[in-house]
C-alpha cells in the first residue's frame, strides 16, 4: 500500500489519538482524544475549552496528533502517522454528523456550553510503517474526498 493510502485508512480507522499542545511557555503537552474525520480527509475533534489542550490551543495553534493503526499486535510493528499542523474551531454540520456517528456517546455533552468542534489542518504526514519504513508526505497527497 502506498503511503497517502496508509495515512488516508488510519485517519478513518483511528478514533482516538494523542495530541500534542504546546502550554504557554512552550513546554509540550500530550492527551488523549476522539477523533473522526471532516469530508475532506481532516481530522477532527469534540474538545471541551475547560480541558488544558483547548486552552493551549487558544494561545497557540499549533499542534502534532498520532494516531495508530490496527495493522499489528504490537504498537512499534504497526503503523503509525503523526501529522503536524495547526488546530481550528469549526461551524460545520458536515463535521458534527461524520463526528457524532464516530463516536455517538458524545452527544450525551456535544451542546454542553464549553463543548466545541475543531479541525487539525495538517502540513504533512510522517508515517512509520513498520522497522526501516519511514515516509514524511505533504498534506495533499492524502487529503481529499474520505467518503463515509
Amino acid at each position: 500500500m502506498d503511503n497517502a493510502r496508509a495515512v488516508r485508512r488510519i485517519l478513518h480507522e483511528a478514533g482516538e489519538g494523542a495530541l500534542g499542545t504546546l502550554f504557554p511557555d512552550g513546554a509540550p503537552y500530550v492527551s488523549l482524544v476522539t477523533v473522526a474525520t471532516s469530508p475532506d480527509g481532516m481530522p477532527t475533534f469534540l474538545l471541551s475549552r475547560l480541558a488544558l489542550h483547548t486552552r493551549n490551543l487558544h494561545a497557540d495553534p499549533r499542534a502534532s496528533l498520532l494516531l495508530r493503526g490496527s495493522d499489528a499486535a504490537s504498537p512499534l510493528e504497526g503503523t503509525r502517522v503523526s501529522l503536524p499542523g495547526l488546530i481550528e474551531p469549526v461551524d460545520d454540520p458536515a463535521i458534527r454528523q461524520r463526528f457524532l456517528a464516530r463516536h455517538p456517546d458524545a452527544t450525551l455533552f456535544c451542546d454542553f456550553a464549553d463543548f466545541g468542534f475543531y479541525r487539525l489542518v495538517p502540513t504533512s504526514a510522517h508515517i512509520i510503517s513498520g522497522f526501516g519504513r519511514i515516509a514524511d508526505i505533504e498534506a495533499s497527497a492524502f487529503l481529499g474526498a474520505t467518503g463515509g
